[in-house]
């Protein structure tokens, strides 16, 4: 789960069909009785359990900043660039290459490289929250969150008459870390090339991904509800407009009351707030805060679901909104249940 006249609509509309559909309940005769149902996850105990499968394509850009050989280039540099990678548990693969075409002191200078992705380094490496928690698995089974995507190239440098060949490491950064098309970096890790550049193409598509937490609730006037509610989800993210759309399997099992384990689809919308200097991180990269090469985000979603059980159906709407980073949520819903 990554308001609402709409979306009880919406829910209404699932139930109705659910109905229709046959599960359990005729379409003639007395209609089930309904009852109101809400729960909340509360207090920032929702989390990520599993990243699952990441797919990155990313493109940009005009040029923020650029050195070659630590020397910055003039003004008015170009670059154009493309990363295409994958992220499946602990490993990454992919291709990017960059072209930047400029001038130092007016003399024309450029480099360009294309490099198979090979590693990552991921957030938890560099002291950021662990994106996965998997206690039993092990920490490569939630799959990793790559702040930097590398791999082993030979970038060509040409200046006015010469041009030579430097084998090093270069990496990109993985546009997650800055939404809204802003500045990402691409470097060498002997600093060959420093790119600064923002995208004009930054989508991911996250497969399998696992988010749950406890509930607790109200199950009409006054009877106390808790249990655990979980999601395996398909969303696909536009890093540049800030927006996602996803969907998936939802649950709700251990219920106190137990006929309210019930499993079904859901269905939402998220998008990226907008962030303040708070939650600037460029230092993470070794800039100076406030450069604006990184930036750590929350998410917010709403949607609708429908889930039944036997012999009960349950459909409804929510509401979630992800800490800053969006690695914890909160979650409120309130859903009409038939029996």
């Amino acid at each position: 789960m990554r308001n609402a006249a709409a979306l009880e609509r919406s829910a209404l509309a699932c139930l109705a069909v659910l109905l229709l559909l046959g599960t359990g309940f005729s379409a003639v005769g007395a209609a089930p009785s309904t009852t109101r149902l809400s729960f909340t996850v509360p207090s920032n105990l929702g989390s990520v359990q599993n990243l699952g499968d990441q797919s990155y394509v990313v493109s940009g850009g005009r040029v923020a900043a650029a050195a070659v050989d630590g020397i910055p280039l003039d003004s008015g540099a170009q670059v154009t660039f493309t990363l295409n990678a994958q992220v499946k548990e602990a490993s990454v693969s992919g291709s990017a290459a960059f072209r930047l075409q400029g001038s130092v002191l007016g003399v024309p200078i450029s480099a360009s490289a294309v490099v198979a992705i090979t590693n990552s380094l991921t957030i938890s490496q560099v002291g950021g929250p662990l994106a996965g928690s998997c206690p039993a698995a092990g920490a490569n089974a939630c799959g990793e969150l790559p702040v930097l995507f590398g791999g082993v190239t030979v970038i060509q440098v040409t200046r006015a008459g010469s041009t030579t060949y430097d084998r090093t490491v270069l990496y990109f950064e993985n546009p997650y870390f800055n939404p809204f098309g802003k500045p990402i970096v691409i470097a060498a890790m002997d600093k060959a090339v420093v790119i600064v550049a923002t995208y004009g193409v930054g989508e991911i598509q996250w497969q399998g991904t696992q988010v749950g937490g406890p509930v607790v609730g109200v199950l009409g006037t006054s009877t106390p509800v808790a249990g655990v509610l979980s999601l395996v989800s398909t969303e696909s993210e536009d890093l540049v407009v800030g927006t996602a759309v996803d969907q998936g399997t939802i649950s709700l099992s251990s219920m106190i009351p137990s006929f309210l384990d019930v499993t079904g689809l859901y269905k939402g919308t998220s998008y990226i707030p907008a962030p303040g200097p708070h939650d600037d991180c460029s230092t993470l990269f070794g800039f100076p805060a406030g450069s604006g090469v990184c930036t750590m985000t929350g998410f917010d979603s709403v949607g609708s679901y429908a889930m039944s059980g036997s012999p009960v159906l349950v459909a409804g709407s929510y509401s979630t909104t992800w800490t800053v980073p969006a690695v914890a949520f909160t979650s409120t819903s309130t859903a009409t249940v038939a029996r």
